[in-house]
């Protein structure tokens, strides 16, 4: 369980790993001193509230799966419970294969997209700003800003900023 108190500690930033233009790049050194990393029930629940609000976006028929990605790696299991049945299909990023002209099913093809959460700073045990965004091509790609807060014991995006498109 994670403590009430605020704390400083390792995050998830990164940068994105496919060159400059395929994906938006961050300042790892300039996340690291800003962010704290997080386990347990509150950490999990936080994930969701921001990968929900990303997945909402996107409607069956844009596209033919949705990747989800924390800090360049698969998000934790039990995130995927919560998407089961969904159309498209929430699918773990190592399930993609991503380039610059695009995001595809390793195995089966077709046309995907990546959500990403890149950092995560923790403004208290109530609020944290993350960063994250989308990622289909070189050229359709977004970094947003987001602001979520524990309300009400939900945790809920109240505030998305786009940061930079491409």
């Amino acid at each position: 369980m994670i403590s009430r108190e605020h704390r400083e500690a390792p995050h998830f930033c990164s940068s994105f790993g496919l060159g400059l233009n395929a994906r938006l790049r961050f300042d790892a050194a300039s996340c690291l001193k800003h962010s704290t990393g997080g386990d347990g029930p509150e950490y999990l629940n936080l994930l969701d509230a921001v990968f929900r609000y990303q997945v909402a976006g996107w409607e069956e028929g844009h596209v033919d799966y949705i990747f989800l990605e924390l800090d360049q790696r698969d998000p934790p299991v039990e995130l995927f419970e919560w998407f089961k049945g969904r159309r498209p299909p929430v699918l773990p990023a190592s399930m993609a294969d991503a380039s610059i002209d695009g995001v595809r099913h390793k195995h089966l093809g077709g046309h995907g997209l990546i959500l990403n959460i890149t950092r995560i700073a923790w403004l208290g045990p109530d609020a944290a700003e993350v960063t994250g965004g989308s990622y289909q091509s070189g050229l359709a790609a977004s970094t947003h800003g987001y602001r979520v807060e524990r309300r009400r014991g939900k945790w809920v995006v109240i505030r998305d900023e786009l940061q930079g498109i491409s």
